[in-house]
């Protein structure tokens, strides 16, 4: 049986975050004859997962379905092998959609129906207690990357690959058809031996390489809530740790086709010594200009460190792997 769309989240051990989740989407607004279902990916919680999945079973289409081996891509792929809905609607168990949410995609997938990628807006909202430093910036860079906020402003318009204007995983819906064609990479996105993420980033690359057309829904909007343990300095520069590490990683395994190389291969990928100094002051200049001569400029500065280390540490990590090259022996 084909439903109009499939909304889709993966979970392990956050019921509480599950149920708010679960919560905003009975406040949905569907519009009268549309045929729906809601996938939660059990990921192998030992938590109370099962039971806020049956208290919401009778007031949701909602499917558990539950996959064992831990990993974040490999959950979302478990969920679009599923999926009865022509388009999938893939959020987060972490975020509060608002109430017109999947009315503003049935529309965006009616006014466009040679697109298959469609995104819209996060906003985070902080939880008790808050940081000042942290609510001052949490739409802007650094901190916009760690809370996946999302500002492509009000006006229909198309994705693009330039500057990364593309959607998020918490607020990203696509067409079945051509998302099975491009599932998700199982050695991208977090999992406890994976310390990476993008992983619906390289889809939605691999999707417009391919010429998928893409749009901005402005009206699909979710709220990501941050919790206190996210509002800290050392979340920060982990977070861009596992940027530095997916970046090495696609670097090494995608050289030239991924999203982070349209314009050329990262400062760290040089082979010649003598450019390192001018891109170090090219790279010290970005910071400063994009977070101005303000508060908090120089957790910028720390993000390079969080990155830095993390391509760091991909690199080392990559030669330990590889087997020693030296004189046989008898």
């Amino acid at each position: 049986m084909h439903l109009d769309v499939t909304i889709a989240l993966c979970t392990r051990n956050r019921a509480a975050q599950l149920s708010r989740a679960l919560a905003s989407l009975c406040a949905l607004t569907v519009p009268e004859g549309t045929t729906w279902e809601v996938i939660v990916v059990d990921n192998g919680s030992s938590d109370e997962t099962g039971r806020v999945l049956q208290e919401f079973a009778g007031r949701l289409p909602v499917r558990g379905l539950f996959e064992p081996v831990p990993g974040l891509s490999r959950a979302r792929n478990c969920a679009l092998e599923a999926a009865r809905g022509r388009y999938i609607c893939w959020t987060d168990d972490d975020v509060l959609l608002s109430p017109q949410w999947l009315a503003a995609y049935l529309e965006a997938f009616r006014r466009h129906p040679d697109a298959a990628l469609f995104g819209g807006p996060i906003a985070p909202i902080l939880q008790h207690p808050i940081r000042r430093l942290f609510e001052r910036g949490k739409d802007r860079w650094p901190l916009a990357g760690p809370f996946a906020a999302r500002s492509p402003g009000a006006a229909v318009r198309p994705l693009s690959l330039e500057n990364c204007d593309v959607p998020f995983g918490a607020n990203l819906a696509v067409r079945v058809a051509e998302h099975r064609r491009h599932p998700f990479d199982e050695r991208l996105g977090s999992s406890p031996t994976i310390n990476r993420l993008a992983d619906e980033i390289d889809v939605i690359y691999r999707m417009m390489k391919q010429g998928a057309e893409g749009w901005w829904v402005p009206d699909a909007r979710v709220l990501h809530v941050i919790p206190p343990e996210r509002q800290t300095l050392r979340y920060l520069i982990l977070y861009y740790r596992r940027i530095g590490q997916t970046v090495a990683w696609l670097h090494e395994m995608k050289p030239g086709d991924n999203i982070n190389e349209l314009n050329g291969p990262p400062a760290f990928a040089l082979k010649s010594l003598a450019q390192l100094p001018r891109q170090c002051v090219g790279i010290v200049r970005t910071i400063v200009q994009r977070t101005g001569l303000r508060h908090g400029r120089w957790l910028g500065f720390l993000a390079f460190y969080g990155y830095a280390s993390g391509v760091l540490y991909h690199r080392r990590s990559n030669r330990m792997r590889k087997p020693a090259i030296g004189r046989a022996t008898a």
